[in-house]
């Protein structure tokens, strides 16, 4: 069988046009997941970034209360802590706010960064 040439056509080489539309798919759907690996990454970095703003015990609340696969109540933080469960929902969101304020100041960062030429 006589090698491919650039010059000839899809329909004359070897590969047929499904093949190279299969080949065109997979090469997206790498693409796709190695984009969303990465987003996944990066999100992950930003949150562990974040959550250093918060003291020990901020963190343990937000983390069972927010990150936990069986959030813990509320009740249950309130004995381990020996706070009220008020104090507790209270130390919650003043959590949440620090962290929102952490992400949006490093998202400000990274697009000051970004505005900034390239030398």
């Amino acid at each position: 069988m006589a090698t491919p040439s650039l010059e000839d056509g899809v329909s004359s080489s070897r590969y047929s046009e499904k093949s190279l539309r299969f080949a065109g798919q997979k090469s997206a759907d790498q693409e796709t997941t190695l984009a969303a690996s990465e987003e996944f990454d990066n999100r992950r970095r930003a949150l562990a970034s974040a959550l250093s703003v918060l003291n020990d015990r901020e963190r343990r609340i937000f983390e069972a209360r927010r990150l936990a696969e069986d959030p813990i109540t509320l009740r249950e933080l309130a004995e381990e802590f020996g706070l009220s469960r008020e104090r507790v929902r209270q130390l919650e969101v003043r959590s949440v706010e620090k962290l929102q304020t952490a992400v949006k100041n490093r998202v400000a960062a990274m697009e000051s960064l970004a505005a900034l030429p390239v030398e």
